[in-house]
């Protein structure tokens, strides 16, 4: 089963973790990656081109709206809802929103019935998808807007009250429940410095806590971002998977600290791995190894003539000693040659020991680049047609193989650096 995550930024994504942890746990095989990806119309590309191999997304930010829109003949989200956060591809296109359901386990399951009223922060689409839910409970809800807010996403109801963000105070009463849907790049400075009052507080995003110290400082149940990704992840996978049983209580075993100190980028001839590779650890100030001018040196030969010589059984030997090699290394990032992930150790050993960036190019840029190169052993003769029969024979080891994947037409190393910058600190 081919999954992924699709949004921008997204390198942070903890998804490909939390399915990974649910395919050990119940023993369904699953590989699951990150697509960068901002623009519905790449995304519609993508998706038709590829969509007789990926069983679905997740979708996040800032895709979840324009989705809904182009495929809510396939919705089963409830009515009022205009945001798709899961898409299934096989065997018929169908879109979900299972953030709502997350909602609903954090309030019946941690929350209970210890709450008389509402406060969300924000006024965005995730702010939307809980005022759905707690329309339910008949109780006011008061939403704390920060921008314009678009009310045609809200419920039409007497219980929903708007105030602009900076009027928030510390005056909640202790039966109150305090929703953070803010941004995580939002600014906190209306944040009250007086004694905090509330029942609880639930963040949506895990990625920063600012309420968390307020909480925790004035005995205040805390409902972090995790809890929300986990349990509309598993509300996902039961999608995905059709195990509509699967239990859904909180389990923090799923929890785990990836290290990014090692980047492989991978992608076909022409995809850019050198010259993203080299621009990349620059920025991050990584060092930058190409393992085909390793194996060039290390051999006395040049890659043509070891395939010549050798054949490319013992080329693809090459790399798997040279991958061997550079375990050892921090803070490197290294260009592979395009068929390294055809050999199925290799991949195992990129997938466990790297964070994988699959540099995806387009036939046209790829030749543009390639301009009949003759050092390319395997693009010998009619280079179109061998450059594709190439791809589609390598195109789903890619796919597995990923943890991120990027359209690389243009290059696209700022946007590469601006995504991972955050998370190679950590």
């Amino acid at each position: 089963m081919l999954l992924s995550v699709v949004g921008y930024p997204i390198a942070h994504s903890l998804s490909p973790l939390l399915f990974d942890y649910f395919s050990t746990k119940y023993h369904i095989s699953l590989h699951y990656s990150r697509i960068a990806m901002n623009n519905i119309d790449d995304f519609i590309k993508y998706f038709d081109e590829n969509k007789n191999i990926f069983d679905g997304f997740n979708i996040t930010y800032p895709l979840k709206n324009e989705i809904y829109s182009i495929w809510q003949q396939h919705s089963d989200i409830p009515l009022g809802i205009k945001s798709c956060n899961t898409l299934i591809c096989k065997p018929n296109i169908k879109i979900y929103n299972t953030d709502y359901l997350a909602f609903r386990h954090i309030l019946n399951k941690e929350i209970k019935d210890q709450w008389n009223q509402a406060i969300i922060l924000g006024s965005g689409m995730t702010a939307a998808v809980c005022a759905w839910e707690l329309i339910n409970y008949d109780k006011p809800i008061t939403i704390f807007y920060h921008k314009n807010t678009n009310y045609d996403y809200f419920p039409k109801t007497k219980n929903i009250h708007y105030k602009p963000l900076n009027e928030f105070r510390e005056s909640t009463d202790s039966k109150a429940i305090v929703i953070n849907t803010l941004s995580p790049l939002a600014n906190y400075d209306f944040l009250p410095n007086k004694i905090f009052k509330a029942t609880a507080v639930i963040d949506a995003d895990y990625r920063n806590k600012p309420l968390e110290n307020i909480a925790l400082s004035n005995n205040i149940d805390y409902i972090d971002g995790y809890h929300w990704l986990y349990y509309q992840g598993i509300e996902a996978f039961k999608l995905f998977t059709n195990q509509a049983n699967l239990p859904v209580e909180y389990d923090e075993k799923w929890l785990k600290t990836n290290k990014y100190d090692k980047i492989a980028l991978i992608g076909m001839s022409g995809a850019g791995k050198t010259t993203v590779g080299k621009l990349l650890a620059k920025k991050i100030n990584y060092e930058f190894l190409d393992i085909d001018d390793q194996i060039e040196k290390k051999e006395n030969k040049s890659i043509s003539q070891i395939f010549a010589d050798e054949g490319e059984e013992f080329f693809r030997q090459l790399e798997t000693k040279m991958l061997n090699e550079l375990i050892n290394f921090d803070k490197i990032i290294i260009s592979t040659g395009g068929g390294i992930i055809k050999n199925e150790k290799n991949r195992e050993f990129l997938k466990n020991n790297f964070f994988n960036i699959f540099l995806n190019v387009s036939i046209d840029e790829a030749l543009e680049r390639l301009q009949q190169n003759e050092t390319r052993p395997l693009l010998s003769g009619n280079i179109k047609d061998n450059w594709n029969k190439i791809w589609y024979e390598r195109r789903l080891l890619y796919y597995e193989t990923a943890d991120y994947i990027i359209n690389s037409d243009q290059n696209n190393v700022d946007l590469i650096y601006e995504d991972i910058k955050e998370i190679i600190k950590k």
